[in-house]
Parts: structure tokens; sequence; C-alpha cells
């Protein structure tokens, strides 16, 4: 193995040259006067694994084993030049030593990134101006191939007006050059943005935004301009002494696209609303939550969603996409908050699924499955492609990463921060301009009839035009869905809340409705007892025929006593749907949570479904669920967790139990230990994971940090049996 604590030869020579001068801008601009903000920040993370693999057919082993040395350091600095001037730059430098082998078969690989920024930002209350420089070199060494080299080079400024009572507006300039060893990638992107904000009132608001991107790919010689205006107008206003609420806006998003004849070009397509959910059933409900951070335009603020070592494994994770009408589509770019290793990236498997709604009863139905995705070293992305589709909401399901991984203990965190929609087009015949009108208006009147009644009417309308230079065909897409809510208070112990929707969904010549209803009643009978009952349902018209779906839930929660509460759910539904025939399903949940001593917490939980096909679409088939969990801790410095699940599905039974300890022996809790064993059940693989083994953190001192963990892990699927072990160091030093 090669330890390679220093790079050699020119790379070295050239590195420490850009450093220094750097560094030399930093001090010379700093000019007489100490740094506000100096850190210094070291990692030193070396992981070892060896595995042996078993083919239960024919008995043969293969003996593997890696090790991995990363090296980082990251130097931060920042400056108050002048009142309201901040100077800030920086450095981080990684190096990565990989040596890998099977059997007799040895391999070595290197890497360094290397990335010296500078910025300088102006921000008072009225202008706000700025400039970035940042330089990104990254190096790979395999032996026996051929190295590479990626060269990245981004510049940013940016000037806002902000004055008090008028029009805010922020200008901005970007451009990023991109380059490789080989010749093979040579890109300069530019963008230009204008941004305008105005609130004249409490009632108005008025916003625009222009911007153009200029990207332009010197190896296919190809150039494609994007034009995007969007235009927006709020007001909300509240009448009758509050009795009656108003709230109302208009959008227009024009696009002009002018692409080349050869080539590539992803075309961007602008959602609704951002989805996610942490569900082991992608194929069914319940809904997705709403999560804005996926679609803010920030990619590197975490959306709350960790497909790391942290992230709960033995569950999927569902990213998905409202793009408010039915839309063709076929790429989607995941973003995340960090650079990952080759054997990282390339171990996840995404799922893309589609529906044409996003209810708890909603059907999800897989497309495609991408294994592995491309992803950018740059950028932290993921580009997952699949052949083109047209739906309204998609979702991307993978699960989080498997400790067998080489590599993964260095990565306990891997945070989704974006995901974008694409249409890729390809092959067009001559150079072509593609132009989008989307218009966008939305409605909301709320009215209180009564201190004990209120109700309101939903208008949202959303048109969208394409058209191609090429092509004599207009693309035309429109929905206008009206909505109508009551909810009324009856006395202290019922409340009812009513809503009824009608969706007109038009893609050019097809025409769609869907109808969705609902009701619920509460009866709040005691303190310790509520019941709600509700009613639900949809009914989509088409022209080949009518497809319902129905379902009727009641929900009982009780408190039995102080520190003693439980649940029980009773639901059936009905779905009668055009391509499946129809289905029943009856389900019963029940679970409770008990505490019966201040250091012990008992949480059961229960779930029996029973699904039947009456038109033999697969038979019929039972599937219940069981979770027991206990927390015990019995003393401050000491606690244990325990968690058993047990699935039964057609009288096949099986039970993944997860187990951990932890201790900190000292009071300030400089020292932590802790013990884990956990199982992962994998049923869409057949495959059932076993990971136990220690976990130590010491805080040394405030400027060092060590953490070690040694894992051994059993994995076994119907083919092979796979027998791990792992040890993981790193020593983190601040100063």
């Amino acid at each position: 193995m090669r330890w390679r604590w220093w790079v050699s030869g020119s790379l070295v020579c050239r590195n420490c040259l850009i450093s220094a001068a750097l560094w030399s801008v930093l001090c010379v601009l700093a000019a007489d006067a100490r740094a506000d903000y100096l850190r210094f920040r070291g990692d030193w993370d070396y992981t070892s694994t060896d595995s042996e693999i078993t083919n239960k057919l024919s008995g043969d082993r293969i003996d593997t084993a890696s090790t991995r040395w990363l090296q980082q350091y990251n130097l931060d600095f920042s400056k108050t030049v002048y009142p309201y001037l901040n100077l800030l730059g920086g450095v981080l430098y990684q190096m990565t030593d990989l040596e890998s082998a099977a059997n007799d078969l040895q391999s070595e690989s290197g890497e360094t990134f290397l990335r010296p920024f500078v910025r300088i930002g102006l921000d008072n209350p009225i202008y706000r101006a700025g400039a970035e420089f940042r330089h990104t070199n990254v190096e790979t060494d395999v032996t026996g191939g051929i190295g590479t080299e990626d060269l990245r080079d981004e510049f940013d400024v940016y000037l806002g007006w902000l004055p008090a009572g008028l029009p805010e507006f922020t200008v901005r300039y970007n451009q990023v050059h991109t380059t490789d060893g080989q010749d093979t990638r040579d890109t300069l992107e530019k963008t230009y943005t204008l941004e305008s904000v105005f609130n004249p009132g409490d009632n108005w608001r008025f916003y625009y935004y222009f911007q153009r991107d200029e990207d332009e790919d010197n190896v296919r010689n190809t150039l494609v301009l994007n034009d995007r205006h969007t235009g927006r107008i709020n007001y909300g206003r509240r009448f009758l002494e509050n009795r009656l609420a108003l709230n109302t806006g208009y959008q227009l998003n024009y696009t002009k696209l002018e692409l080349p004849a050869r080539g590539e070009v992803d075309t961007d397509i602008t959602p609704s609303q951002g989805l996610s959910s942490i569900d082991d059933t992608p194929d069914d409900g319940p809904a997705l939550a709403g999560n804005p951070a996926l679609i803010d335009g920030n990619v590197s603020i975490s959306a709350g969603l960790d497909i790391g070592l942290g992230g709960d494994e033995t569950t999927l994770t569902n990213i998905g996409l409202d793009l408010g009408l039915p839309t063709d589509i076929n790429k989607i770019r995941v973003w995340v908050d960090q650079r990952l290793t080759a054997a990282v990236s390339n171990s996840f498997s995404w799922a893309v699924y589609t529906s044409p709604d996003n209810l708890d009863t909603s059907t999800w139905t897989q497309v495609a499955t991408v294994f592995p995705a491309l992803f950018d070293t740059f950028e932290f992305r993921f580009d997952i492609t699949f052949p083109t589709v047209t739906t309204r909401y998609l979702k991307v399901v993978v699960r989080p990463l498997s400790p067998l991984v080489p590599g993964a203990a260095s990565f306990p965190n891997i945070f989704v921060t974006e995901m974008e929609p694409f249409l890729t087009l390809s092959g067009l015949p001559v150079t072509a301009e593609q132009e989008t009108v989307d218009h966008n208006v939305n409605l909301t009147l709320t009215g209180r009839i009564s201190p004990r009644t209120s109700t309101g009417y939903d208008l949202n309308w959303r048109t969208r035009k394409q058209e191609f230079a090429f092509s004599a065909v207009t693309d035309e897409r429109s929905e206008l869905a009206n909505g109508l809510f009551l909810r009324h208070i009856f006395n202290p112990v019922f409340s009812t809340n009513a809503r009824l929707l009608r969706t007109d969904t038009t893609v050019n010549d097809d025409t769609v409705i869907d109808y969705t209803y609902g009701l619920s009643l509460r009866a709040d009978y005691l303190r310790t007892f509520n019941q709600i009952l509700t009613f639900s349902g949809t009914r989509t018209e088409l022209d080949e025929g009518t497809g319902t779906t129905d379902s009727v839930f009641l929900r009982s929660n009780a408190i039995l006593y102080r520190d003693w509460s439980a649940y029980l759910d009773l639901g059936y539904s009905r779905e009668d749907l055009l391509a499946i025939g129809r289905q029943d399903t009856a389900t019963v949940r029940l679970g409770t949570n008990l505490v019966p001593h201040r250091t012990l917490t008992f949480n059961l939980d229960a779930t029996l479904r029973l699904v039947e096909n009456l038109e033999d679409q697969g038979g019929d088939y039972t599937d219940n669920a069981y979770n027991l969990q206990m927390f015990f801790t019995p003393y401050p410095a000491l606690s244990l967790f325990g968690k058993v699940t047990i699935r039964d599905r057609d009288d096949e039974t099986t039970t993944v139990q997860n187990y951990s300890v932890s201790w900190s022996p000292f009071p300030d809790g400089a020292i932590q230990f802790s013990l884990t064993y956990a199982e992962i059940l994998r049923l869409e693989e057949g495959r059932r994971d076993r990971n136990y083994g220690p976990f130590l953190a010491w805080n040394i001192s405030r400027h060092l940090l060590l953490e070690s963990q040694y894992t051994l892990t059993d994995s076994e699927d119907p083919l092979q049996n796979i027998d791990s072990r792992t040890f993981r160091s790193e020593l983190i030093f601040t100063w």
C-alpha cells in the first residue's frame, strides 16, 4: 500500500504554489490587521475491510480486502476590511488512497482534491455587492491505468439595491469553465440573472425574475441559449372585521430555448412542490408530505433526507415532485451535500415511480430502475435517466447506504439537498427554438359564517403551451381545480370537516375529470378519549370508463392511565380501477405507549391487512406487521434500546431485531461507548444483513476528537453468504 502523505512531483509544486498565492493575496488584502476569524481543520480517516464471499451452489469462496486512507485539510479565513465590507477565503485539500484485493488480484488508486476560493462582499442596509472566485482540481491515479485530471474555475459577481419603500433589484453574473486532461470535456456556462421584489403595502407583492443561460460545449461545438422570465403578483386582504379573507395570485412563466441540431439538451421543468417520505411500501400510500427544501434552488442545505449510514436503512427513502400538470419527463437530478467515492455512488439503486395523484389511497407504478446513476464529482449530484413518461407526480425510491459497500464507514451521513426535473431532447433535425408559456392563477376565499362555522372556496387554474419551430405540433396542457370546504363545531364534543374538489385536466385533445371528496367527524367525549370517523374517495372519468376509490376509517385515541396511552384504527377501502379491477382491503391498526417507570418506555404497534382481489388479479393475501420497542435508562450515563419487528404475509414470517447499549463513563461525557446489533431485511433482494460491533468517541480536548468503530457484518441471500469485518478510525483536529 502506498501511504501518500504528500503527492509527488509536479502536483505538489503546483498545489503549493496555488495555496501560497491565495494565502499571500489574503494577507495583502488584510493589510496590517489580524484576521477576525481563522480556522484550520484536519481530518484523518482510516478504514479497513476484509470479506469472505461464499457461493451457496458451488461452494467457491472469494476473499477480498480493502483499505482506505483519507487526509483532509481545510483552512478558512475571514476579515472585516471596512464596515459592511468582508473578505473571506480558504483552501480545501484532500488526499485519498485506496488499496483493494480479491484473491490474488490487487489494485491501488489515489485521488487528490484541491479547492481554493476567495470572496469579497459588501452588505449594508441599502447596497449589496460581492465577487467570488473558486478553483477546483481533481486528479486520480490508478495502478496500471490511465490517470485523469478534472479542472473547474467558477466566477460569480452580484450587485443589489434595497431602497426602503421602492422595488429591490439584484443582478448577478456567474461563469463556470470545466475541462479535463483527456480533451473529452470543455464546457463554458454563463448565467445572467435579474431579480426584483416590490411590496408596496401589506396587501400587494410583485416579483420578477429573468435568467439567461449560455451553455457552450467546445468539444461538440454546440451552443444552447435559454431565456426565462417569471412574473408574479400576489394579493391578500381581510374584510368585514376579519370574517372574510381573500388570497389570490397570478404567475406567468415564459421560456425560450434555442437548441443545436446535434447533441443532447436538457430542458428545465418547473415543479410545483417537493415531496418526500420514509416508507417501505412505495407501490401505495400514504401520501408523500410536502418538502419545500427540495425545490428551493439551494443545493447546499439539507432537505432532511439522509441516505448515508445514518439513514433508516430498514425502510426506503421516497423523493418526489408535483409537476403541476401531466408533463413529459425523462431525467431527474438528485443533489447531495458532499463528494462521494465511486464505490459509494455506484452502490445506490434508484427506482422511478409515477402516479396521477398523491393521496393515502394512491397507487404508484414503477416505470424504471436506474443502477448505477451517473454521479458528477464537481456538483455532487446524481443524474437519473429513464424512458420518457407523462405524469404529474413522480418519485425516485432509494435505500440508504449499505455498510457492505467498500468505504461506507466514511459516510455516516449523506443528505439530499435538491431535486430537479428535466426533459432531455436529442437528434433535432435543425437548429430549433422551443417556446413555453405557463399561466397559473390561484384564489382562496375563506368566510367565517359564525363562531362555529367557516367555509371556503379554492380555485387553481394552470395552462402550459409549448411550441417547436421545426414542428407544426403544439403541445397544450391545462388543469382547472375547483374546491369547496366546510368546518363546523356542533358542540364541545362533536365537530366536522367536509371537502369536495373537481379537477379537469386536458392534455392536447384528451380530458380527464377527477372528483375528490372527504367527510370527517371528530368526537372529544372526554379529555382522555376521542374518536375520528373519516370517509374519503376519488372518482376518475375517462373516455375508457370510470374508476373509483372509497375508504372509511375510524381512529380511537385513549389515555388509559398516567403515562399509558393507546390507539385503535379500523379501516375499509374499495378500489375499482380500469386496469386492475376491484380490490377490497380491510385494515386494523393498534398501538400503545407505556412508561411504567421514568427510566423505562415501551412502544407496541401492530397492523393487520386483508386484501381481496375480486377480479382474480393476483389473488387474495394477508399482510401483518408487529413492532415492539423498549428504551431503558437505568442511570444517566447508561441507556439501552431494543426493537423487534415481525412481518407476516401469506404464512411467510420474517423477524428483524435491533439492539444497542450506550455508556458514558465520565460525568463530562468526554468518552462515549456504544455496542449495537442491527438486522436489515431487504425483501426486494431476498437478503438479510446483520451488523454488530462497538463504537467509541473520545473528545480528547476541545481541539481533538477521536472516533473508532469495529463492525462485523453477516449478509445472506439465496445465492451467497458474505462475512465482513470493518475497522474505522477517524481523528479530527481543529484550531
